[in-house]
């Protein structure tokens, strides 16, 4: 039995080490080589988002990004509030913001994803070759749209970069930070290794000409998540050079962590949802093993209090793993503004075990809900 713990304690920093590999070969610059500049348009989805919108633009509409952005779309759906009043106003004092709703487009609404639903909707008045998306809380940088055009290659199709919460220093708001630096640190190492694996919809450049020769959404518009990964397996698959990822500030894009824990839990179990439909079967195989190890990781105290294993072997074990967090976790700070502590492992790494392992079981099995609505 101790060598069964062992064999996955190696397995999970052999994991680890493999994604900062990865996140080490990329590129931290992009220095422009030529005066090229392709034709761009943001789509933004938005429902009930009166309270970050206008934030949003205001964040797109710097000198520098409006030099990169040809125009920016935002897509109401089907939204309670003000937001699409709001956008209008916008638009009359930025003609490069256009307002369109999702129900005045009734060929897309057999599209059971909202979000999916609403960037197909966005892309069907786009103009850009290039397809820039973000979310309706999100703030760019000043410097983000040519961050990503410089960033553009004859082999790109895809161009992912990293996603910062805005933190309060709650110890809530900063779990949610801890999590997302390590998603971010994955999705970097992942396109470092040429295995891409997760990626974030908030902050995602799309080839549009990539995005249609795979078929867009198709077969996988009925599930509620994956607009981001399950498209970029898809574009992957077909071009196996073509995804790239900016781990640099200026290709940051912020965002509010989620106010509460029934929100947060319900997010969580929405991006979890997914995993039964990756297309790569290595790929399913490989994040059972990982839910695996931290279930061990959970059952590996009571083993020892029921004398199965010595209680050195918990101890080495956390230790270990505990370390390794740290120094993975630190790797971020790279790109983050808010700077990583890796000794916040010490509380950080003891939620994170069982909340993996119920997330995960949660996320297959059970419901979720998602802008007030149930699925």
């Amino acid at each position: 039995m101790e060598l069964v713990f062992i064999g996955f304690s190696i397995f999970y920093l052999t994991t680890l080490s493999w994604y900062l590999i990865g996140f080490k070969k990329l590129p931290k610059s992009f220095p422009q080589t030529s005066t090229f500049i392709p034709s761009v348009s943001v789509i933004i989805a938005a429902r009930n988002e009166q309270k970050d919108i206008l934030r949003c633009l205001q964040s797109l509409l710097t000198p520098e990004n409006q030099k990169i952005i040809n125009e920016i779309i935002v897509v109401d759906d089907f939204s309670t509030d003000s937001t699409f009043e709001l956008v209008i106003q916008m638009a009359k004092l930025h003609p490069m913001i256009k307002g369109i709703q999702t129900k005045s487009f009734p060929e897309f609404s057999d599209v059971k994803s909202p979000k999916k639903r609403a960037i197909l909707c966005g892309l069907s008045v786009a103009s850009g070759k290039w397809i820039a998306l973000t979310d309706a809380d999100c703030i760019v940088s000043s410097s983000w749209g040519m961050v990503f055009t410089d960033a553009i290659s004859e082999s790109s199709q895809m161009i992912a970069g990293p996603v910062e919460f805005i933190t309060d220093q709650s110890l809530f708001s900063t779990w949610q930070h801890l999590e997302f630096a390590g998603l971010m640190l994955v999705a970097a190492g992942s396109v470092g290794q040429k295995k891409p694996s997760t990626i974030n919809g908030a902050n995602l450049w799309i080839k549009k000409e990539a995005f249609n020769s795979v078929g867009g959404f198709e077969g996988i518009s009925h599930l509620i998540s994956g607009d981001d990964e399950l498209l970029m397996h898809k574009i992957h698959a077909k071009y196996p050079d073509g995804i790239q990822y900016l781990p640099t500030p200026e290709a940051l894009v912020l965002t509010r962590p989620q106010p509460n824990l029934s929100s947060f839990w319900n997010q969580r179990k929405r991006w979890a949802s997914k995993g039964l439909h990756y297309q790569s079967g290595s790929y399913k195989v490989f994040l059972a093993f990982f839910w695996l190890a931290h279930f061990l990781f959970l059952l590996l105290p009571f083993f020892a209090l029921l004398g199965l294993v010595s209680w050195f072997i918990p101890f080495f074990i956390f230790l270990i793993k505990f370390f390794a967090d740290g120094l993975f976790l630190s790797a971020s700070n790279n790109f983050l503004t808010q700077k990583v502590n890796p000794f916040s492992v010490l509380w950080f790494g003891w939620i994170q075990i069982p909340y993996l392992v119920f997330t995960g079981l949660m996320g297959t099995f059970s419901r979720f809900e998602w802008k007030g609505v149930r699925y």
